[in-house]
């Protein structure tokens, strides 16, 4: 009877442990999926101010716009990230012409599941600069079309990598938030008409 009774209570141990051992596993898979899990962060810009327009038609083709940009980085890790040096910010225009870019100056330290915003001013222009940059060829008839109606369309785009650090800094992972922003410039009231950011 007393060897039966110990049979049972050692049986019923054996129960608990390996109930524990599959509560313990359970924890780490859900700790791995939630935490060490890293989200890619998102970039957006938030809002635009339209400083200045100058644009004409006569005798050549010529643009140039000042904004001042406000451009929210979020992320949704849980542990801090950094973004190593600075990144660029580019302003494309029809099929091939990159009328703006400015730096995105990101080496900072973003906190665990918080965000940032940082302003960024940028010109864009017509005019062709040494590295390239400026309208194209293939791009003048749309920006006759566009100034004539008043609108300007650009999309701006970034690509933004970083390293995330969990667990008291134990584990880093890289990670990349691209930019990728619909605009619509209204010129006669140099005001933004659309924005949006997917």
């Amino acid at each position: 009877m007393a060897r039966n009774r110990n049979n049972h209570a050692g049986a019923k141990c054996c129960v608990c442990t390996l109930g524990t051992l599959v509560l313990l596993c359970l924890a780490l898979l859900v700790f791995a999926a939630v935490v060490i899990h890293v989200k890619n962060p998102i970039i957006r810009i938030d809002s635009i101010e339209v400083k200045s327009a100058k644009y004409d038609l006569y005798p050549h083709l010529f643009l140039e716009l000042d904004m001042l940009m406000r451009v929210y980085l979020e992320n949704r890790a849980y542990g801090h990230m950094q973004f190593p040096g600075n990144k660029t910010l580019e302003l494309h225009y029809g099929a091939a012409s990159v009328l703006g870019l400015t730096e995105l100056k990101l080496g900072l330290h973003v906190g665990s599941r918080e965000h940032e915003v940082i302003e960024v001013k940028i010109n864009a222009t017509s005019i062709v600069s040494k590295d390239g940059n400026g309208l194209k060829k293939v791009d003048e008839l749309k920006l006759n079309q566009d100034l004539n109606s008043g609108f300007l369309n650009f999309t701006a785009k970034a690509a933004v990598k970083g390293k995330v650090y969990l667990v008291k800094n134990k584990i880093t992972r890289s990670t990349e938030a691209i930019m990728n922003c619909d605009i619509v410039i209204n010129l006669k009231k140099k005001t933004v008409q659309k924005l949006t950011c997917y």
